[in-house]
């Protein structure tokens, strides 16, 4: 499921890169992302109320995984600046990557192999997306450093984002920082929407296939990889994305 939703969200992605409405189709992924953390947190009641402090922590989190960094790549894959290789090289390639070194756990030498796999796997990935075109676009990296440099850091938030909400939840409940993650994505796509300037097409944007694909693909890979490494399988994610 984490493959096809990876595929699917760079897919339909690459369709919305040059529509120019970031904002709206970010809300319009932040509401059903936010609406799948809702009903990934179960109805089971929770193990007692959050300390204020790790509600508005989740909170602040699922609004950086959920809507800020998918504006931040939906703004900086447009046109061929970067290319599709490059878009998939930083949205799917070194979150793989940096979730496969976080999913390892224990002595020195099990880090230090983490970090080789890492390594490797990227390696590999770059072989695949440096022959997939003729030259290769990865030339194009220092040709348009503002937005690599943005892709890359919309990388590391997001892996950031769900490695924080993972062990949030160990140390609060899934259930509790699911809820507060989640209603503050939904809480964000309705600003989002307003921001935009016209709420009622972030709404009709649901209707629209390439926005609705984009939005549920993206939850199926937030929802996904936050339950993996909450459940201490980071490195099980990084298959998928990669």
């Amino acid at each position: 499921m984490m493959v096809v939703a990876v595929a699917s969200r760079f897919v339909f992605g690459t369709l919305l890169a040059d529509r120019g409405d970031s904002v709206q189709t970010t809300a319009a992924t932040a509401l059903l992302t936010g609406v799948a953390l809702l009903l990934a947190a179960g109805k089971g009641s929770s193990a007692g109320a959050p300390r204020a402090a790790r509600g508005f922590l989740a909170a602040a989190l699922g609004v950086l995984v959920v809507a800020v960094v998918p504006y931040i790549a939906l703004s900086n894959q447009h046109s061929d600046a970067p290319t599709g290789t490059l878009v998939l090289f930083w949205t799917a390639v070194v979150p793989g990557a940096l979730l496969l070194a976080a999913g390892f756990s224990g002595p020195l030498r099990a880090r230090g192999l983490a970090a080789a796999f890492s390594l490797a796997a990227v390696a590999g990935a770059v072989g695949v997306l440096g022959n997939w075109e003729r030259p290769s676009s990865f030339s194009l990296l220092a040709k348009h450093v503002p937005e690599q440099s943005w892709l890359g850091v919309a990388a590391v938030l997001w892996v950031a984002g769900i490695v924080a909400l993972a062990l949030l939840a160990r140390a609060d409940s899934w259930a509790n920082t699911t809820r507060w993650a989640g209603a503050a994505a939904v809480i964000a796509a309705i600003v989002l929407a307003i921001a935009g300037g016209d709420p009622a097409s972030a709404v009709a944007g649901l209707t629209d296939p390439t926005v609705l694909a984009f939005a549920l693909s993206t939850a199926v890979v937030v929802v996904g990889a936050l339950l993996l490494t909450f459940r201490g399988r980071a490195s099980a994610a990084a298959p998928g994305l990669m």
